[in-house]
């Protein structure tokens, strides 16, 4: 899983736990290199405002000491209370760019759609901590990625759901990822499908 570092404290404002380094933001950043019709289609509605940065009381980033974890001596995202299932959880913001400028090197990177993909390495919120389940101990996942349209923006955006089992307080938020994943969005995909049938499911 991505190994996402964590400060023991934390600059007024800012989650309990945030990097230095890293800039703390609430809606993703749009890029000037983003060509017109992508951004007519996907980006922000011409005249909004993007959300106030602000801390997700529904999670917390908590460093993790477990030596069988893989991301021991990093941090991962927690819920901070009960979620309940299919429950939204947070937003997965960070720098929109095309594909051809996005950053190589970065492990923060998820695809939006052909074209464009969000970058949370430099800036991001608390969903850049979110680790993939395998090596954790857990059995799957509990949260999965799906395509959102912000209400106060109309912007594509990669939001975070709980599973159906819902999670509990003080539960590690966990999803399937990898560099795989990422790339070709065939995980994304069929977790997507899945949360699709569980809110079929719940309807009925």
């Amino acid at each position: 899983p991505r190994l996402c570092m964590c400060m023991a404290g934390s600059k007024p404002g800012l989650p309990l736990g945030w990097p230095a380094g890293v800039n703390f933001i609430a809606s993703s950043h749009w890029t000037q290199r983003i060509p017109e019709n992508l951004r007519r289609e996907y980006g922000p509605a011409k005249g909004s405002k993007p959300a106030a940065a602000a801390r997700q009381t529904g999670v917390r980033i908590t460093p993790i000491s477990d030596p069988k974890h893989p991301a021991c001596g990093q941090c991962g995202l927690f819920a901070a209370r009960d979620i309940p299932p299919l429950a939204h959880i947070i937003n997965y913001v960070g720098v929109v760019t095309t594909d051809a400028d996005c950053s190589t090197t970065s492990d923060y990177t998820l695809r939006l759609v052909d074209g464009l993909s969000v970058d949370a390495e430099k800036f991001g919120n608390e969903a850049r901590f979110i680790n993939d389940y395998r090596g954790t101990g857990a059995a799957g996942p509990n949260a999965c990625f799906r395509e959102t349209r912000l209400p106060y923006s109309n912007e594509l955006a990669m939001s975070v759901f709980a599973l159906k089992g819902g999670i509990k307080k003080g539960q590690e938020i966990l999803v399937s990822y990898g560099k795989g994943f990422w790339k070709n969005r065939a995980q994304e995909e069929s977790e997507e499908a899945q949360f699709d049938d569980e809110m079929n499911g719940a309807d009925e």
